[in-house]
């Protein structure tokens, strides 16, 4: 996790212009920097106009044929590459075992049901950045209510805190950011295969009040998003429609991705991200 923050960092902190060079290249290939003021996330699947105050780079599978990672000349001389690829590869893995578990925890017949369909490491490591605010502008949203789309979201944070999760019964709660931890969301891939037994998890990116007083300052963390492999049929899982129908249709669950994304980034676009006199 240090080496992968401190990765982010390194990008990050590019001019504007030079981190543009590497820019999303569209929801189907899901890689390249997404600026400030273009990716706008909904509230449960409903349209939301708010610009989230963040930038990130999101990194795929290396080497997919079709597909290319942006790797930045300006870091070629550095672990960047590296150090994230790592990460990836650490973060694949976990998921994997996770997923194992999980066909354990549902008693499938077949316990690497799960695993089976997602060792195509088809997933999404995005890099995200927070810039600082001021306490004018504390109430600036960072990341507001949604859920992720895939089957598990593994995210590393720095101590900055600001996540919050929603619970079962209605109640915000703080995610207390532990050094070197990782923090698991379910995600709506996994909901829909389990018709609701898992429920992907309402969180949202606040402003702590510790801060609200004083400058904010910037935030880091970095998503890793699973997904199952992009020819896998997304379909109710027979224990989880014993005693109810399914709720979801069958889905490609690449069809699935690419859809969400492209309802919440836009084409890339220069905005102010100056946040003196907000």
């Amino acid at each position: 996790v240090p080496k992968a923050l401190a990765a982010s960092k390194a990008f990050f902190d590019l001019p504007y212009d030079i981190k543009e060079k590497y820019k999303f290249q569209g929801s189907a290939s899901n890689r390249g920097y997404i600026g400030i003021g273009n990716e706008t996330l909904d509230v449960v699947n409903g349209s939301n106009n708010t610009v989230m105050f963040k930038e990130s780079l999101e990194i795929g599978k290396e080497d997919e044929p079709g597909f290319q990672n942006e790797w930045p000349e300006e870091l070629k001389e550095t672990t960047f590459r590296q150090d994230l690829l790592d990460y990836f590869n650490t973060m694949d893995a976990l998921h994997l075992r996770i997923m194992r578990l999980i066909g354990i925890g549902l008693k499938l017949d077949d316990p690497n049901f799960f695993v089976d369909r997602c060792n195509g490491q088809h997933e999404n490591l995005r890099l995200l950045h927070y810039p600082a605010l001021n306490k004018e502008n504390a109430h600036t949203s960072r990341a507001n209510l949604h859920t992720d789309y895939g089957t598990v979201t593994l995210l590393a944070q720095d101590q900055v805190g600001g996540l919050q999760v929603l619970t079962i019964d209605g109640t915000w709660i703080d995610v207390v950011p532990v050094e070197n931890s990782i923090v698991m969301n379910v995600g709506e891939m996994l909901m829909r295969w389990t018709n609701d037994v898992l429920k992907a998890t309402l969180h949202q990116v606040k402003v702590p009040p510790i801060h609200e007083a004083n400058d904010i300052p910037e935030r880091y963390s970095i998503a890793f998003f699973c997904n199952p492999n992009k020819e896998t049929l997304l379909e109710c899982l027979e224990p989880c429609c014993i005693d109810r129908p399914p709720k979801y249709e069958a889905i490609n669950a690449h069809e699935y991705i690419t859809k969400r994304l492209s309802d919440t980034i836009k084409d890339p676009v220069k905005v102010n991200t100056d946040t003196s006199s907000n």
